[in-house]
């Protein structure tokens, strides 16, 4: 086994908002996805058998936004059934820990949770007519809590001043 160094997947992925992505070249700019997905008809699928959970697995995903990006990328479809494959496996009893190890992995290469969107360069906007206010920054307090150790007498509690 390789020593030091990193490695593929190790620490977070990167912010490409953040000055550090600058710096490497790491573009600011994400692909956005629309929030009500994709529109289009589901590519046929593409392994030479697939149970009926699988198939329908298959059109179900082929209606998030992810499959707005996917739709252009032909070479990820063969992935994407792997992911469904494993998905479908992974639900039925006596699955195992690896099973879902697996699912997970595939899960971020396609872009299905949050590190997978950063790891393609993707963003979905919240939704149409959802609140965006959870994303702004809270108010700045303008007075600071007066007494923030109470182990420390302040001057102004001393009654010999």
């Amino acid at each position: 086994m390789p020593s030091g160094g990193a490695r593929p997947r190790s620490g977070p992925p990167p912010d490409p908002r953040s000055g550090r992505s600058d710096a490497r070249g790491i573009s600011s700019e994400l692909r956005v996805l629309p929030a009500a997905g994709y529109a289009g008809k589901p590519p046929p699928w593409p392994l030479p058998t697939g149970a009926t959970r699988e198939r329908a697995l298959w059109k179900k995903i082929w209606r998030f936004p992810q499959a707005v990006a996917w739709a252009d990328e032909e070479w990820r479809w063969l992935t994407i059934a792997h992911y469904v494959r494993w998905a479908v496996r992974s639900e039925a009893p006596g699955a195992t820990p690896s099973m879902m190890t697996q699912v997970l992995r595939l899960a971020d290469s396609i872009g299905l949770t949050p590190a997978g969107l950063l790891l393609n360069g993707w963003a979905i906007p919240a939704a149409d007519g959802a609140a965006t206010e959870s994303a702004a920054p809270p108010p700045h307090q303008s007075n600071p809590p007066r007494r923030r150790l109470r182990a420390v007498k302040d001057d102004d509690d001393d009654p010999a001043n």
